[in-house]
């Protein structure tokens, strides 16, 4: 089995040398192509990049457009079985992270994509801050803007082509959007797997309190409507009793 993950990265040098070496240490019986998007980059990310060039398959340089068109522009060219994002300042969880998830579709053909837990830990430290578990889970908990932790979907590159693009309407909140798309597809066949996933780094596009409170919620307003689902400021935060309780 291929499986192909995407890394979009802008001036990420001191964190891509973690993200890339979980790559490497990898336990996998298949191939993998790690596709790095690069906004064109003027710190040392592309020495980085060129330091572990035997784990990239391709490196494609762009205009910075959003980080969602980043990784459009990264899915375009996967070619694996199943695709999977991996962000230039996160990291793999474990040696078998990979192998894990392709057992996963090699035992249920009919499986489309699967989803897990994080976990976050500053750049550098083992020491676990918080984790994102998603055994309580369930897609009806959409509508209350709960979703699995993004870079924890591994979706078959099939499924991933009939979904559609990241859409780029959103600056914060197009994983989202396609959170809501994927459950609302009854042709999809889902698993949520009990493991960590990546160890993600504190903050990112979402993570400061002020940006989750009020601009990440503002987003998934309107992401919820867009998609004709019920929405509201008070409905929203009942998400963090309910992910949390």
């Amino acid at each position: 089995m291929k499986v192909s993950i995407v890394t979009a990265v802008f001036n990420e040098a001191s964190t891509l040398d973690a993200t890339l070496e979980s790559l490497e240490r990898q336990i996998f019986s298949g191939d993998v192509e790690l596709i790095v998007v690069d906004g064109f980059s003027d710190d040392n990310t592309p020495d980085v990049l060129a330091r572990h060039k035997s784990v990239i398959t391709k490196v494609i340089r762009c205009e910075r457009r959003g980080v969602y068109d980043a990784i459009n522009a990264g899915l375009h060219c996967a070619t694996g079985d199943i695709v999977g994002i991996l962000h230039g300042n996160d990291r793999l969880a474990s040696t078998r992270v990979l192998q894990h998830i392709a057992d996963a579709f090699a035992a249920d053909s009919g499986l489309d994509f699967v989803y897990g837990n994080v976990v976050y830990a500053a750049p550098g430290s083992e020491r676990i801050i918080r984790r994102y578990d998603c055994r309580r889970f369930s897609p009806r908990l959409v509508a209350y803007g709960c979703c699995p932790p993004h870079p924890s979907l591994y979706i078959r590159l099939g499924a991933m082509r009939d979904i559609g693009d990241y859409s780029t309407r959103y600056s914060i909140c197009g994983d989202f959007d396609m959170w809501i798309r994927l459950f609302a597809n009854s042709r999809f066949h889902h698993k949520y797997i009990d493991e960590d996933i990546v160890v993600m780094s504190p903050g990112g596009l979402s993570g400061t309190w002020r940006a989750r409170l009020w601009r990440n919620n503002v987003e998934r307003r309107a992401v919820l409507r867009d998609n004709g689902l019920p929405a509201s400021f008070g409905r929203l935060l009942m998400k963090y009793w309910i992910m949390n309780r």
